[in-house]
């Protein structure tokens, strides 16, 4: 019985621990930092269109961080738009529509889809 318990905690813990790290890890830098040029809104804009993708917007939700294939827009949360923190560009650096469309997914070679039945690299063609 010992040993079914001990193996519950080690599984919760593998699963749940990345999580509560990653959100500690964040809270403990989300402060606003005066050195850093400009907010995490502008920093999505800049490397959007360093990549030549102006046709994607940026946009402000309440929903949660995250790139819609479908409307062609990054949506931040207004903690991470117009904050200028650590948090705020780590968010914002790793999004999918920074990708160029031919290059594939890091971890995934096969043909991938996400949440709407897409492929990973419909909706973010540069030339649409």
């Amino acid at each position: 019985m010992a040993g079914i318990i001990l193996l519950v905690i080690i599984v919760g813990l593998v699963i749940l621990g990345p999580q509560f790290w990653t959100k500690r890890v964040f809270a403990k830098h989300s402060a606003p930092r005066p050195d850093y040029p400009g907010t995490g809104a502008e920093l999505a804009r800049h490397l959007l269109n360093r990549f030549d993708m102006q046709h994607i917007t940026v946009e402000l939700t309440e929903t949660g961080d995250h790139y819609d294939p479908v409307s062609k827009a990054v949506r931040l949360t207004p903690a991470i738009f117009e904050g200028k923190s650590l948090t705020a560009i780590t968010i914002v650096e790793p999004y999918e529509a920074y990708r160029k469309p031919t290059s594939p997914p890091p971890c995934f070679p096969f043909k991938a889809t996400n949440r709407w039945g897409t492929s990973w690299n419909e909706g973010i063609d540069s030339n649409a």
